[in-house]
């Protein structure tokens, strides 16, 4: 009888721990982002208190809304107003792909995307994106990590 007792609470926590990491990203995207961490050219800026990010470093971020509808956003109202824009997730796909289009990108931008957790990295081409790269690891890539800001 132990050991039946031993086997079901194995098979519990092996189904729990499964469920735990299985929301959907198109679920686990839903909310607001913020800018931590941005590399373009070799060059990363972090967010900290030296100074040393460009002026937009602090203000930029995304909201994404259930649907696939979204915005790009910049605190204190500086250059730019909300921008709609419309996302699309492939999670099926390896490495996952996020396509974006609205006034919030200017034009259709096909990129990379992780999700774990609270964290969000995004990667696409620095000049052409109009195909999605193969990996993080390639060159000539603007890639974007963003955490998740409390609701």
């Amino acid at each position: 009888m132990g050991k039946y007792i031993s086997f079901l609470g194995g098979l519990a926590l092996l189904f729990l721990s499964g469920c735990a990491n299985s929301i959907p990203d198109e679920e686990a995207i839903v909310g607001s982002w913020r800018t931590v961490a941005y590399e373009e050219n070799g060059e990363v800026y972090e967010r900290d208190d030296s100074g040393s990010a460009p002026n937009w470093f602090d203000e930029i971020g995304m909201t994404f809304l259930r649907g696939g509808k979204g915005v790009v956003w910049m605190r204190g109202g500086k250059s730019r107003k909300e921008d709609g824009i419309v996302y699309v997730l492939d999670p099926g796909k390896n490495p996952k792909q996020i396509t974006m289009t609205g006034d919030g990108v200017k034009k259709t931008v096909h990129a990379i995307y992780t999700l774990e957790g609270d964290t969000l990295r995004i990667a696409l081409y620095s000049e052409n994106q109009e195909k999605a790269p193969g990996s993080f690891s390639e060159e000539s890539l603007a890639i974007t990590d963003f955490q998740r800001e409390n609701p």
